[in-house]
């Protein structure tokens, strides 16, 4: 569990967020993908 402190850390952090960022975009990506699949 992080602890409000860490979390703020990583918020500043904005590497951390763009990694973040990135990651939810990979994995919407993927979300979006899977509809398309099964329809076919």
């Amino acid at each position: 569990m992080y602890t409000t402190d860490d979390l703020f850390r990583l918020v500043d952090d904005s590497s951390t967020m763009t990694k973040l960022l990135q990651r939810f975009k990979q994995l919407k990506a993927m979300i979006t993908e899977v509809p398309k699949l099964n329809l076919e």
